[in-house]
């Protein structure tokens, strides 16, 4: 049967609050036999503290951070105390990531490097010790147990570069729980994940979100996808748009789950909830909401920027991570019935916003909700231009047909919303090859600047 979120965190917690002699000697106890919020908050606040000494005695960046600003480790005591440490930014990662390492090279079992937003985006390195990589594979099944049985089927289409990427990261995890998978490779065609769909019969597909969508959209007139009694697609790596979940549900008549994962913070994140909201790793990880502007935390309810603090990371603890992700966290009790924190789904992200000469902001968020309320769009690209006065976007569309009826529906939808949400002048439009957008699915969507 799924469990909740909240119910294997807490599994999580017990397990290692009972391997952890120095928690069990200040509560003077033995053991614990069970984990409740209270117990659940306190332990965090002590992974917490121990968090913060070891990156002040261990890494060079926190070090010369907390010097020169006066903090001392002893100050934070709580998550209420995280203020006072100014923030870490992607750039700091891009510049000084070697600065962060709290281990040696030689005792690292791996070594990421990405960029923020697809090719264009800041460079990044992060870094996972042995100990770092066994709490990943702990949370990534623990969250897909939120979504499926311990003994489900698992077919998993994401990145796995030479079978050493998240793929094959999540494909270990769900085996050693009891699950039966397969890694697809980004690279095939929807044909070859479909034969192999066939094959294993999974319960749940976990899948970049995009390149799942262009698999339904190229196979739906053909095949009756819904045959195939997948019971939930499970997506990431991308903002899934209302328009888009609607088709997929439609498509394969079965459940949407989404997942909001970070590089930076092992991946593995958060995972909606029933009533659409996601519940994050609160035993691995804390969030604060933050005004983007001023950096000042958010009340309950105001949408800002998510910031991030790992919690017993070995390799490269990170403190107030700037996530550049937008999104509304609530506190108390979710209308799912658990008391953990809920985060808004995500749909800004800072390098992906464009702001009008008119003050207007566009977003691919926006956008996928235009483009893919037409059943034949498969995937696009925008860029924004300025030639003199005239302000416009230019769309490149791959369409499951290139037909003059196709081109012409969606050129007057998208021309329509431009004038009348956006104020700008008539888009631009040139249309893709069939298969031609595919390499870009695992990118995050931007709108290009084009002056």
């Amino acid at each position: 049967m799924k469990i909740h979120l909240q119910d294997g965190l807490y599994g999580l917690c017990l397990s290692q609050i009972n391997r952890d002699p120095v928690f069990l000697r200040s509560l003077g106890i033995q053991s614990v036999a069970a984990v409740d919020a209270a117990m659940f908050r306190q332990y965090r606040d002590h992974r917490l503290r121990q968090t913060i000494r070891y990156a002040y005695e261990n890494s060079a960046f926190y070090k010369k951070i907390f010097d020169e600003k006066g903090i001392s480790p002893s100050d934070i005591a709580t998550s209420d105390d995280l203020w006072k440490i100014p923030f870490t930014c992607p750039e700091d990662l891009s510049s000084n990531s070697y600065s962060f390492l709290c281990t040696s090279q030689g005792a690292l079992e791996k070594q990421v490097t990405f960029h923020s937003s697809g090719t264009t985006g800041i460079k990044k390195k992060v870094f996972f010790s042995p100990g770092d990589v066994g709490a990943i594979l702990r949370f990534l099944s623990v969250g897909m147990r939120s979504v499926a049985s311990g003994n489900a089927k698992v077919y998993i289409m994401l990145p796995n570069t030479q079978g050493r990427g998240i793929g094959a990261l999540l494909s270990q995890s769900l085996v050693a729980a009891g699950m039966q998978t397969e890694v697809g490779d980004l690279e095939w065609p929807s044909e070859k994940h479909l034969e192999m769909i066939r094959v294993l019969q999974p319960d749940v597909i976990f899948a970049n979100a995009r390149s799942v969508f262009r698999m339904m959209q190229e196979l739906k007139d053909e095949v009756d996808l819904a045959a195939l009694k997948v019971s939930t697609l499970f997506l990431t790596m991308e903002h899934v748009s209302g328009a888009m979940r609607r088709q997929l549900e439609d498509v394969w008549q079965c459940q949407v789950r989404l997942h909001y994962g970070l590089a930076e913070m092992g991946w593995g994140l958060a995972v909606e909830c029933a009533p659409g909201r996601y519940h994050y790793n609160e035993f691995g990880v804390i969030a604060e909401v933050v005004d983007p502007a001023t950096g000042k935390i958010l009340p309950s309810g105001s949408e800002g920027e998510l910031v991030f603090t790992s919690l017993g990371r070995e390799a490269m603890p990170l403190l107030r991570y700037r996530s550049h992700d937008f999104a509304a966290m609530r506190s108390g009790r979710c209308t799912c019935g658990h008391w953990m924190d809920s985060i808004g789904l995500v749909k800004k992200r800072k390098e992906s916003v464009v702001r009008t000469s008119g003050g207007k902001e566009i977003m691919p968020a926006l956008l996928d909700e235009w483009m893919f309320r037409m059943e034949r769009v498969i995937d696009y690209q925008v860029q924004h231009h300025r030639i003199d006065e005239r302000e416009f976007l230019k769309f490149h569309i791959e369409m499951t047909e290139d037909s003059a009826n196709g081109r012409e529906a969606v050129e007057k939808e998208i021309t329509q919303r431009c004038a009348e949400e956006l104020g700008m002048s008539a888009p631009e439009f040139r249309y893709a090859k069939k298969g031609e957008l595919a390499p870009t699915a695992t990118e995050k969507k931007l709108i290009r600047i084009c002056e």
